[in-house]
């Protein structure tokens, strides 16, 4: 887990890099001194002051940035030190990197932070010799990191700490209650976390250290988005004033009107049900039964990466990878979708000028971006499919090509794999000397004459098939996809007798849906997540969970 990152942009800063993962709300006070937004959207920066530390802890090898975590890290540090000009101050630290993360090395893997470049006047040639001999190799102790950065910093003076981690400190001091102890001791201190590629506790624990005194939390999901987004804590108030993945201004999509009254009494009312947008310090705001769906800026917007109204839609794709949607529209304008948090299902919807698309490679010029839940819901067509294929639809009438009411053998041929009968209901057969699970994949299958359920099997991820309703929604999916998809549908129901699970249904395609929903839970190869529903089940309308399961 990595350490805490925030920069002020006034004399003095360190950077802590801890890898882990206009309009707008409250008023900034404007901060002097290193950094500027250039007329691209990128940002310039100045002559602040600077310790760096990098995260070197054993999760840094892990190589989905793509490649190695460290190697996107070591990227986006040289690109910060090639911005900075020759006069600033710096300095660099590391931690992880003296131990293994074995039981036994704990003790001095928590005591392992090292000084790598002194503070002092920028050296480049020493600070990218340094960066190259980085192997991650040991334990997470973040908070000793933040301890040891703020310790060469003047207190009398406002000074910064930017940290960048993909996780939390693993070594039993939480992260935030020093963030806070070291505030009171020096009143000029920020700190702000990037988060590379991290999961809910370490983004939250990353977010709180920021929060406490004043900085940025950013996340990144590729070495592109990190580099991006380190340059981005050199001007807190910009990157404050910029579409970030999940919301803009402190305002956060998926929030309720009430809840953003109760914070920020001047905003417009808005309608409990339907559609509707309010325009609120020059930002265009859209709401979907009383939630917040979109933040549209009337200048045109800025993301957190710097795009703005004039960037190259290419510039996207780097960041964003490939467009989830683009269309063409008239006199050679046209629209483009990316993807900007999967967990949030949030997008960047940009309007594009002199607008063209050859084999989903998209050219053109960004006129204005929207942050919206606006991500691209595959909708496949009911009622098709072996059980053989990638993807299977559930109705409350079938699932893929096997329908409630079929025979065992026309259940056999419609699924194209074998099957048995368990206390009435259909179930693939397991392969193998372990008793039948009715396991397709990784999933837990019963077509019955009242009903279809298909649940994930244990705490292993989806593997094929893919099992969607028909309006897009996938088992293995968040609640807050499950509201987007289906909004004021959605209805809580009572739960079972032996379930801790939270029921929700909704009526659809002539029957209905009932879909059970996990929190904070362990999946295989996901770690800990604060959300997964892993039941549907489907029949007649007025079905109860009790019926299911």
């Amino acid at each position: 887990m990595r350490g805490a990152h925030k920069i002020a942009c006034y004399f003095s800063v360190i950077i802590v890099l801890i890898l882990v993962g206009g309009c707008g709300g409250a008023p900034r006070f404007a901060r002097s001194g290193g950094v500027a937004p250039t007329t691209s959207g990128v940002i310039a920066v100045g002559a602040v002051p600077t310790i760096l530390v990098i995260d070197a802890s054993g999760s840094m090898a892990t190589p989905d940035a793509p490649g190695p975590r460290i190697d996107a890290a070591k990227a986006a540090a040289r690109g910060l030190v090639d911005q900075l000009p020759d006069s600033a101050k710096f300095g660099l630290l590391t931690y992880g990197t003296g131990t293994g993360s074995s039981d036994a090395e704990q003790a001095a893997g928590c005591q392992d932070v090292r000084t790598l470049v002194p503070f002092g006047t920028l050296d480049r040639g020493r600070v990218n010799t340094q960066l190259s001999g980085l192997r991650p190799s040991g334990y997470t102790p973040i908070s000793l990191a933040l301890q040891r950065a703020a310790a060469v910093l003047p207190a009398a003076e406002h000074s910064a700490i930017v940290l960048v981690s993909d996780g939390e400190d693993t070594c039993g001091h939480p992260p935030c209650d020093v963030a806070r102890q070291l505030k009171a001791q020096h009143p000029g201190l920020t700190i702000s976390t990037v988060g590379f590629r991290t999961d809910d506790p370490a983004s939250a624990a990353l977010s709180c250290v920021a929060a406490a005194t004043g900085g940025l939390f950013v996340v990144a999901g590729n070495a592109a988005q990190l580099s991006a987004r380190l340059l981005a804590t050199q001007d807190i108030d910009t990157a404050n004033s910029s579409l970030s993945a999940t919301g803009f201004g402190g305002l956060t999509i998926g929030t309720r009107a009430v809840v953003i009254r109760n914070t920020y009494s001047d905003f417009p009312l808005v309608a409990p049900s339907g559609t509707v947008t309010v325009t609120w310090r020059d930002c265009d705001y859209t709401f979907v039964d009383g939630v917040l769906e979109g933040i549209a800026p009337r200048d045109g917007g800025r993301t957190i990466d710097g795009l703005t109204r004039g960037t190259e839609v290419g510039k996207a794709t780097e960041l964003y990878g490939p467009p989830m949607a683009a269309a063409s529209g008239s006199n050679g304008s046209g629209t483009v979708t990316f993807l900007a948090d999967a967990a949030h299902s949030t997008a960047y919807r940009m309007s594009v000028s002199d607008f063209s698309n050859a084999g989903n490679n998209v050219v053109g010029t960004i006129q204005s971006i929207e942050l919206c839940r606006c991500v691209p819901v595959v909708r496949p067509q009911p009622g098709y499919g072996a059980w053989t294929d990638e993807m299977l639809v559930i109705t409350p009438q079938s699932l893929g090509a096997v329908k409630r009411g079929m025979s065992p053998a026309q259940a056999q041929e419609a699924a194209g794999v074998s099957v048995v009968v368990e206390d009435g209901s259909i179930e693939p057969q397991t392969a193998g000397s372990t008793p039948n699970l009715a396991l397709l994949g990784n999933v837990e299958i019963h077509v019955a004459p009242q009903r279809i359920s298909v649940s994930m099997h244990q705490a292993l991820p989806i593997s094929k098939p893919e099992i969607r309703t028909a309006q897009g929604f996938a088992l293995g999916a968040s609640l807050i996809e499950l509201r987007r998809i289906y909004g004021s549908r959605l209805r809580p129901i009572a739960s079972t007798a032996n379930s801790s699970a939270n029921f929700y249904t909704v009526d659809a395609d002539g029957g209905a849906i009932i879909f059970g929903e996990m929190t904070n839970v362990y999946i295989e190869g996901k770690g800990d997540v604060s959300s997964v529903v892993s039941q549907i089940c489907s029949g007649d309308a007025g079905l109860t969970a009790s019926q299911c399961w």
